[in-house]
C-alpha cells in the first residue's frame, strides 16, 4: 500500500511542475504584451501632445500667412514604408504624401513650445505636418509582426485594432 502512494506522489509532483512551468510561461508572455501595449499608448500620447501644439500653431499661421509662424525646421521625408504612406494618405482624403512639407521638432523645439523635452531623447525627432495634422516619430516602434510604424495614424490604427 506504501508503494501506491508513492507512486501517486510522483505523478502528482511532475503535473504540478508541469502546471507551474505552463502557468509561469502563460505569465511571462502577458506581461511583456502589457509592457508593449503600454510604450505604444506612451508614444501615442506624446505623439498626440506634439499635435495639438501643431494645430495651434498652424491656426495661428493661417491668420498671419507668415511662414515664419510654422516651428521646426522643414525636411524632406524618406524612411517611410508604402504600407503606412499609404496609411497617411487614407487618412488625409488621399492626398499626395510626396507634396507635403515637413518640420523636424528636436527636443529645443519642444522647450520653446512649453512642452516636455524629455518626450524624446538622443538623435530623436518628431516630423510634423501641419496642413495634414500628421506627426512621424523619427525612432518608429514595431509592434507585433515586427512592422515598423513612424506615423501616428500607423500607431493609432495599430493600437485600436489590437
Amino acid at each position: 500500500m506504501l508503494k501506491k502512494n508513492k507512486g501517486i506522489t510522483m505523478i502528482v509532483l511532475v503535473m504540478t511542475i508541469l502546471l507551474l512551468i505552463i502557468l509561469t510561461g502563460v505569465s511571462v508572455n502577458t506581461g511583456y504584451s502589457v509592457v508593449k501595449d503600454i510604450k505604444i499608448g506612451r508614444i501615442i500620447s506624446d505623439m498626440s501632445l506634439v499635435k495639438a501644439k501643431t494645430e495651434t500653431i498652424y491656426e495661428q499661421w493661417q491668420f498671419s500667412g507668415n511662414d515664419a509662424d510654422l516651428v521646426g525646421q522643414e525636411v524632406t521625408i524618406d524612411f517611410l514604408s508604402a504600407e503606412e504612406i499609404e496609411l497617411i494618405e487614407q487618412n488625409a482624403g488621399n492626398s499626395d504624401f510626396t507634396t507635403w512639407k515637413w518640420y523636424q521638432w528636436d527636443v529645443s523645439t519642444l522647450q520653446t513650445q512649453g512642452l516636455d523635452p524629455t518626450l524624446l531623447s538622443g538623435e530623436e525627432y518628431f516630423y510634423v505636418n501641419y496642413e495634414h495634422s500628421e506627426i512621424l516619430y523619427s525612432k518608429g516602434t514595431s509592434y507585433k509582426k515586427g512592422t515598423k510604424y513612424y506615423s501616428m495614424t500607423g500607431l493609432n490604427d495599430l493600437y485600436q485594432n489590437s
